[in-house]
């Protein structure tokens, strides 16, 4: 019988269970993952929010293929103030590096965003005294460092980003490290999967 996961990953935790001197990984999680569990796709060691594990290893193709196109919404907090016009550039895509060329990003849904309230704190949290900007980005791809490297085409560093979801399936919890275990019927689903 497979498993199916969605976790809130920490900041500064790498998406694997292969221990790394000095770093944190999955593995450091309070939660007994079944042999074979593995993340499906990445968030790198700076990036919080929805991950998600399986013990299906045919899963990884259905939604981590670039032929896929599977909805993914972020929030992100960037240094400075974000103009509406600079918000629609990001809405008609940017020129971003990938592997020592230049990309130009999909359209995506780009909104601003309260700063939200239910964060939790983080290990190095960003000085209240610097001027940000919260918005919700909303992909339907997902390249290397993308958000990152989009935030810095406009001219924002990124100070902290979230994955909230894919799909239809949705952070459950803002406690970092939670997890929640979903039956096949409904990861499947949920992530519109066939």
């Amino acid at each position: 019988m497979f498993h199916y996961y969605g976790i809130f990953k920490p900041y500064k935790m790498l998406s694997q269970f292969v221990p790394i001197k000095k770093k944190r990984t999955l593995s450091n999680l309070e939660y007994a993952f079944p042999d074979g569990t593995h993340a499906l796709g990445r968030l790198d060691d700076n990036t919080e929010g929805l991950l998600l594990l399986t013990t299906d290893k045919s899963v990884t193709k259905l939604l981590m293929h670039p032929s896929q196109k599977h909805k993914r919404v972020y929030w992100v907090q960037v240094h400075g103030t974000v103009s509406g016009d600079t918000l629609e550039m990001l809405q008609k895509g940017v020129i971003i590096r990938l592997e020592h060329k230049d990309y130009i990003t999909l359209p995506c849904e780009a909104r601003f965003l309260a700063p939200p309230e239910n964060l939790p704190p983080r290990a190095h949290p960003v000085s209240p005294q610097l001027a940000t900007t919260w918005l919700e980005l909303t992909l339907y791809e997902g390249k290397f460092h993308q958000i990152r490297k989009m935030c810095a085409a406009i001219g924002h560093q990124t100070l902290r980003l979230l994955r909230i979801s894919m799909e239809d399936l949705e952070l459950h919890d803002f406690v970092p490290g939670s997890v929640k275990e979903y039956s096949k019927e409904e990861f499947f689903e949920k992530l519109k999967l066939d």
